[in-house]
């Protein structure tokens, strides 16, 4: 052999060396030490849930217990769960906690997976029924973990050494709910209000002692305009204003009327230095799946935010429409919310009209691809609020309609096109 070749085949036993060291390296770079944990709770009601048979990428693992794995590892977690509450469960949806970064910055909570429909929401029938001893197999989704990778992402988490999984909540059919070790009972007097059972008693009505003025700081104030007629009574609850020039407000609105609400809308009249604003409460009229029933509050947030950088100097609260069950309306509906309800309502019920009709005529597979190349037809002649939330209402029905064809199939879509369009607007 000559030396030029033995030359070559040194260079190429070396290069090769060099490339089997770096993949060495990076092999050994993400396959570094992870755990998992489960969330320790000191429940008053037992966990209704065992969690068991734990893998990554199909490898057994246990809690707690040190394991080599890959950077994206998470997405490899599966386990098995079975039913021991003893009763039949609805819903229930898994949790996963990442650590907080540093000391001093925050974790994150991500759910991992939900089974069945949330039937924590007044209205929303079961789509399972999970029996005692039942077990189901729970794995990463590709969109759930999406929603990990942004939450890892956003808290600033670049190496995910360990995650905790949890039981977030558990719906029973006997209209209970399992929650961070203690079991709920809807509270009457707010169908979106958990409260645990033995403590109802504990939650006074908004009217038994309503609340109309509070600091946003020293000079500055949020407070209740007085409407004497009004059927829907505003009582604040908390002002956050670390910020003050994006203070947080917390009020509870009841229904103080002897109808049925189906929707309403919160005026907020804002002044700040030389500016005033005038405008709704999260700039939408609210309108939900549910009547609203006489003596039923609910909690509502929001987050007032500066135009000119000048900290508030009064924030005022009114109820500006309200529209009853059957169809009756009360207030001066500055904002046209009456029009903006009646144009989401069209476009929902003219979308659904079509999905309808397409799919009479040529299945399902036409409707999917209506839905991405289109929506129903704007009616001419309404108002621009009117002509906004007619698209809105087209939109969410079609997404409705998407989301359940994703998630159960063909057979969701028939199901859904013959809901009320108030659910299907509202209800995900």
């Amino acid at each position: 052999m000559s030396s030029s070749t033995r030359r070559f085949f040194s260079r190429m036993i070396s290069l090769m060396t060099v490339c089997l060291l770096c993949v060495l390296l990076a092999q050994a770079h993400q396959d570094e030490t992870r755990v998992l944990k489960k969330e320790s709770v000191s429940p008053t009601v037992p966990e209704p849930l065992a969690i068991f048979n734990l893998q990554i990428d199909g490898k057994p693992i246990s809690f707690d217990e040190n394991f080599l794995a890959g950077d994206e590892w998470v997405k490899g977690l599966s386990f098995d769960l079975k039913n021991t509450s003893g009763k039949v469960i609805t819903h229930f949806q898994i949790g996963i906690r990442l650590p907080a970064p540093q000391p001093d910055k925050p974790g994150g909570l991500v759910h991992m997976m939900a089974h069945g429909s949330y039937t924590a929401l007044p209205g929303v029938e079961p789509t399972v029924r999970m029996m005692p001893g039942d077990e189901i197999h729970a794995t990463y989704s590709d969109k759930s973990y999406e929603s990990f990778k942004r939450m890892r992402n956003h808290i600033g988490l670049t190496n995910v050494a360990q995650v905790t999984v949890g039981i977030d909540v558990a719906m029973f059919e006997d209209n209970t709910m399992w929650r961070h070790g203690e079991l709920l009972r809807q509270d009457p007097s707010n169908p979106r209000r958990w409260v645990v059972i033995g403590r109802e008693h504990l939650i006074p009505k908004p009217s038994q002692s309503p609340v109309t003025s509070l600091d946003i700081k020293k000079g500055s104030s949020v407070t209740v305009a007085p409407q004497s007629d009004a059927p829907m009574l505003i009582s604040l609850r908390h002002v956050f204003a670390s910020d003050p020039l994006k203070p947080q407000i917390d009020f509870q609105l009841e229904n103080i009327s002897g109808k049925p609400v189906r929707a309403f809308s919160i005026r907020c009249d804002e002044v700040g230095g030389d500016t005033e604003r005038k405008g709704l409460v999260n700039d939408h009229v609210v309108e939900s799946p549910y009547l609203i029933q006489p003596g039923q509050w609910q909690e509502i947030s929001y987050s007032a935010i500066s135009r000119n950088s000048e900290p508030f100097e009064r924030i005022t609260l009114s109820v500006d429409f309200v529209e009853f069950e059957d169809g009756a309306r009360w207030g001066a509906d500055s904002f046209k919310s009456s029009d903006r309800i009646a144009g989401r309502r069209a476009g929902a019920e003219a979308e659904r009209n079509r999905l309808i009709k397409i799919m009479a005529q040529s299945g399902i597979d036409a409707v999917l691809k209506a839905m991405e190349s289109g929506a129903a037809e704007l009616p001419q002649g309404n108002s621009a609020e009117w002509e906004q939330t007619f698209r809105e209402g087209a939109k969410a029905v079609a997404t409705r309609v998407q989301i359940g064809f994703n998630g159960r199939g063909a057979a969701a879509v028939e199901s859904l096109l013959k809901q009320p369009v108030t659910k299907l607007i509202y209800e995900f």
